[in-house]
Order: C-alpha cells, then sequence, then structure tokens
C-alpha cells in the first residue's frame, strides 16, 4: 500500500486549513521595532560599562605598558615618517583592542542576537542590524596579536627601521575605526530612530561612539 502521496495531501491540507496569522508573520510595527532597538542598545551601554574595570586591569597590565613603551619609542625614533608612525599607531590600536574586546565580546553577541528578534522590514532598520552584524563579526573573530606585533616593533625600532617591519592586517581596525559602509547604514539607522519617535540621545548610542568611553575614567582612577 502507498501512503506516500496521501500523507502528503494531509500535510498540505493542514497548512492549508491554518489561520491566516498563524501561516505568515504578523506586520511589524515600525515605532515598536525602533523602541526595542533602542532598549538593545541600551543594555549593551550599561553591560560594556560594566566590564570597564576589568579592560581597565588588562590595560594597566604588564605586558600592555611594555607595548605602550615600544609604541613611544618608535614614535620617537620616527622623525615624522608617516609609514612608522602608522604602524605605531596600528600596533597601539591592537593592544588596546586585545585589552578592551574579551571582556565585551559576549555583550555584543547578545545585542546582536536581540536585534535578531525584533520583527521589522523598515529598510534602515534592518541595514543597522546587518552593519552590527559585520562589526560584531570582527569582534568575534579579533585576533590577539598585540604581544607579538609590540615584540616586533621593538625590534623594527632597534633596527633603525630597516628591517623586520611588523606585518599584520589593518581589516579589523578599519571595520571597527566606524568609517565607511557600516558606518554609514548604522548612522543612517540614528535617523530613522528618531523619526519613529526614539529620543535623540537614546538614538545616537546605536553608533556605539560612546561604548569605552567609561574605560578612560577607569585608567585615571587606577593611577
Amino acid at each position: 500500500m502507498r501512503h506516500g502521496p496521501l500523507l502528503l495531501g494531509v500535510l498540505l491540507a493542514l497548512v492549508v486549513a491554518l489561520p491566516a496569522d498563524a501561516q505568515t508573520a504578523p506586520p511589524s510595527d515600525p515605532h515598536a521595532a525602533a523602541q526595542a532597538f533602542a532598549d538593545a542598545t541600551l543594555t549593551l551601554g550599561a553591560s560594556v560599562d560594566a566590564e570597564m574595570p576589568a579592560a581597565a586591569r588588562r590595560l594597566r597590565g604588564a605586558g600592555s605598558r611594555r607595548c605602550a613603551v615600544a609604541v613611544g619609542r618608535a614614535a620617537a625614533a620616527a622623525h615624522g615618517r608617516k609609514t612608522v608612525l602608522r604602524v605605531a599607531q596600528d600596533v597601539w590600536q591592537y593592544a588596546v583592542l586585545d585589552a578592551v574586546l574579551p571582556p565585551t565580546r559576549s555583550d555584543f553577541r547578545m545585542f546582536v542576537d536581540a536585534l535578531d528578534v525584533v520583527q521589522t522590514n523598515d529598510a534602515a532598520l534592518v541595514a543597522g542590524r546587518e552593519g552590527w552584524h559585520e562589526w560584531e563579526a570582527t569582534i568575534r573573530r579579533f585576533p590577539a596579536v598585540s604581544t607579538t606585533l609590540c615584540s616586533r616593533l621593538s625590534r623594527w625600532t632597534a633596527s633603525g627601521f630597516r628591517r623586520g617591519k611588523p606585518r599584520y592586517s589593518r581589516t579589523p581596525l578599519r571595520v571597527l575605526s566606524q568609517s565607511g559602509t557600516v558606518d554609514f547604514r548604522v548612522r543612517a539607522t540614528v535617523k530613522r530612530l528618531e523619526e519613529l519617535g526614539v529620543p535623540a540621545a537614546d538614538a545616537t548610542k546605536f553608533t556605539g561612539d560612546d561604548l569605552f568611553s567609561g574605560l578612560s575614567s577607569q585608567l585615571n582612577a587606577g593611577r
């Protein structure tokens, strides 16, 4: 006895019998979606701020202090050479991010998960969510190479910048520098959040510009 086509017919009948609102997601309220984005952003800010003491401790650690010395020596010996100054700056950015990102990775993961839960077809909100996914992916995969880069920078400086120039990818720094297409999308989302009734002060936080503002005060407090 062949049950395949009969079973398929029964399943199709069950699908057809479902109420219309069970077959398709209800239309999203853009104002509610905007507020949900704002709420998730405020939660991210509070979570990241709570991790700043740990980030400050990492930056005050011996490894970061040695790196700061290496960067300072390279900059002093550069005598205005732009390539040397750029490498020194990049190495220090790697060191800072290597201290700040590990304690906050789970916060960013929970943030994009919270954005994903929000039902919205609004083009600006969707674009901003996609932008944050790109940032979160970069944060999650950020290479812990600062110790190696700092050592190579020291050797490069000792050679008079003649050999052993540190090699590294600038892509993570470029993505996280909040410039380019990702930043453009996110800032467009901020404007849309304001249009949908989110207070400007809360909407602006979606850019992430002030996420690590508490780091400086933690570092100063530890001096």
